[in-house]
């Protein structure tokens, strides 16, 4: 099962995915692509709002089976907005994905 966590803290965002849904085999897993295709897509959109000075920092770790995210803001109510849009657009995928395979994703916000 695949565990996927979002939090918001006071100066930003911790997000954490962890473990392998074990829909299918390596390689032919629908669900783990899924999940990966919207992690992956959320690390780039982080480094993107970096390197636009829409938020202060972040730190992202990937690895088999994990990737780690935690982003820092600077208080700016325009950034927080964009920011807050993009990992709703992520948690929306996420939810889209635990409907559809609950036995397989778990989802905690």
């Amino acid at each position: 099962m695949t565990k996927i966590t979002i939090k918001q803290l006071n100066d930003g965002w911790l997000f954490d995915c962890e473990g392998h849904s074990g829909f299918g085999k390596k390689g032919n897993d629908i669900v783990c692509a899924g999940i990966s295709a919207l992690c992956m897509a959320f690390a780039e959109r982080t480094e993107e709002l970096i390197n636009e000075d829409i938020i202060s920092s972040a730190d992202i770790n990937v690895s088999d089976g994990e990737v780690h995210i935690r982003i820092e803001t600077d208080g700016d109510k325009m950034s927080e907005i964009l920011l807050k849009n993009t990992v709703e657009t992520v948690m929306a995928g996420f939810r889209a994905i635990e409907l559809k395979y609950p036995e397989y994703v778990m989802c905690d916000w």
